[in-house]
């Protein structure tokens, strides 16, 4: 890039190098520059949905964050990719599950930017099924040959058992469906058949990549191949054994699943394949319930230690739980010395001893594990508790001062190494602050709120029940 002044006061600019978009749309100047961005930027939030006056500021900084977070870069095969990252520090690049977590929120204002973040999510689905966890500039993060130096070495300080093994996977979890459930909300049938003929291969590839690739012990419980394919990094359930099995993808394929069969109702074999192993998987999930403990097991050995995590409160994403489990974890969620924090919901319970109060997953509130264990909850038919969590998030990210990557479950404040600007917390608090718009509208008028999107998934999982 070079820069040459004019006598009028401009500064003209040009481009060179590999990252340059092909298309060669960038300004020329720094008043087009100028005048470009400044409409941008006014045409963006002029799409920010109607929130409550209340949540209006936060709301017009998230929507900013989301925008201001959409880059391009030029992807493997050199084409241009559009892509809202999970923030300008430290990650330029489009993560799996964040673009979904990310779509959820963007749908309420720019629907063809949330379809353009899935699409760039599965562009490099590989033959097998399989989802790359990163696509970044000029390339993806597809297994863990590809990891920087600086993962390996931090994984290796960590003690993790990934270290030393051969070459594994890497991915996130299977959470495509259920987003486009969350995003075709309110669609039209003809809108929402299309953007479900558009994906219903790609899902089922990768929920049979999960079953064909990740079922290493072939029980029907397929299992995390490595910590990073959990989006849960250095949660302390990874600091003995992997691969392990776990409630959150037990309950994550489950409901994959079980929107799949309805999916292909056309095809009524291959819907009730879905359906059948929708069920087996939801078994799985059961078996991994400890009575003694109050909560799920992770893995397979019994002399495994057992952290209290948010993994095991996850469980109740499938949303078919008995109510006796259900009531457990709502105990723990209730329980002041473990989840009911000023802040919640925590990683680890507080009286876990590897709770971590600042570190990562290790004892932080993170925005989108709270928003999981919020829907599964609704699905369960405890809308009141899940309603509770969601207006956590929205007050979470107001204490943080704005949607930071994780915060102090006691304090509320941002922790030491957490982003700021961090698009999928941004994300969810629009949707969060939406949603209690919806209801308090619903209310005014003396109805009782209708949640289609969840009324859709409900039903779809309980067909195949």
């Amino acid at each position: 890039m070079s820069f040459d002044h004019t006598s009028d006061g401009d500064v003209l600019i040009s481009y060179s190098g590999s990252l340059v978009p092909p298309d060669g749309d960038l300004p020329t100047s720094w008043h087009s520059f100028r005048d470009t961005a400044d409409g941008v930027v006014q045409g963006w939030m002029e799409r920010m949905p109607q929130v409550s006056e209340q949540r209006k500021p936060m709301t017009e900084q998230c929507w900013w964050v989301l925008g201001t977070n959409l880059v391009r870069f030029v992807d493997r095969d050199g084409a241009t990719c559009r892509s809202i990252v999970p923030a300008k520090l430290g990650y330029v690049g489009l993560w799996q599950w964040d673009a979904y977590f990310i779509a959820i929120g963007v749908a309420h204002g720019d629907f063809d930017a949330a379809l353009e973040q899935l699409r760039n999510a599965v562009k490099f689905q590989a033959d097998t099924g399989q989802l790359p966890d990163v696509l970044f500039p000029g390339g993806v993060l597809a297994n863990s040959s590809d990891l920087p130096e600086a993962d390996r070495l931090k994984l290796e300080a960590d003690g993790s058992p990934t270290v030393g093994g051969g070459t594994v996977p890497l991915t996130k979890p299977p959470l495509l469906a259920w987003t486009i459930e969350q995003i075709l909300g309110k669609r039209s049938d003809v809108a929402r058949q299309k953007v479900v003929e558009e994906f219903a291969d790609v899902v089922a590839d990768s929920q049979e990549w999960w079953f064909s690739y990740s079922d290493i012990r072939a029980n029907g419980l397929p299992e995390y191949l490595h910590p990073y394919s959990s989006g849960l990094d250095d949660s302390p359930i990874f600091d003995h054994e992997v691969p392990v099995a776990t409630a959150d993808l037990a309950a994550y394929l489950g409901v994959q699943d079980a929107i799949l069969s309805q999916w292909f109702s056309a095809i009524p074999k291959r819907s009730a394949a879905f359906a059948a192993r929708s069920q087996r998987t939801h078994q799985k999930l059961l078996d991994l319930w400890d009575e003694d403990l109050g909560m799920f097991r992770y893995g397979h050995g019994a002399r495994i230690p057992q952290h209290r995590t948010i993994v095991s409160l996850l469980g109740v994403f499938d949303g078919r739980l008995p109510d006796s489990v259900v009531t457990s974890v709502l105990s723990d969620i209730h329980d002041p010395g473990r989840f009911a924090t000023d802040y919640p919901l925590p990683t680890v319970a507080l009286d876990d001893d590897g709770y971590r109060a600042n570190i990562m997953w290790r004892g932080p509130t993170w925005i989108n594990t709270t928003f999981l264990i919020a829907d599964g909850l609704a699905r369960q038919g405890y809308p009141e508790e899940a309603r509770t969590l969601r207006t956590a998030i929205l007050d979470n990210i107001e204490k943080a001062g704005g949607p930071v990557e994780y915060l102090n479950p006691s304090t509320g404040i941002r922790c030491e190494h957490a982003v700021r600007s961090f698009s999928w917390s941004a994300a969810l608090y629009v949707d969060c602050a939406v949603r209690e718009f919806s209801e308090s509208v619903e209310a005014s008028r003396g109805g009782e709120h209708y949640d289609e999107a969840r009324h859709v998934l409900v039903e779809k999982i309980t067909k195949t029940s």
